[in-house]
């Protein structure tokens, strides 16, 4: 049982320094706050906005409103 747990506190270690891939998505998400106020201060309507990430692994287009 002790060996079980200490190899579970070290996979949680692992994962915490591997940053899974929904991390990446979180920090995706956080990184395009900036872009969004930025986007407020000069509003154009029906502007598509192109978020994509460093890797350009993906791209989120949508509608602003």
């Amino acid at each position: 049982m002790q060996e079980g747990k200490h190899f579970m506190e070290e996979e949680a270690l692992t994962a915490q320094e591997a940053r899974p891939k929904h991390c990446e998505a979180i920090r995706v998400k956080q990184r395009s706050q900036p872009t969004q106020s930025l986007e407020d201060r000069a509003p154009r309507p029906s502007t598509m906005v192109r978020m994509s990430n460093t890797d350009g692994d993906f791209s989120i287009v949508f509608p602003t409103t």
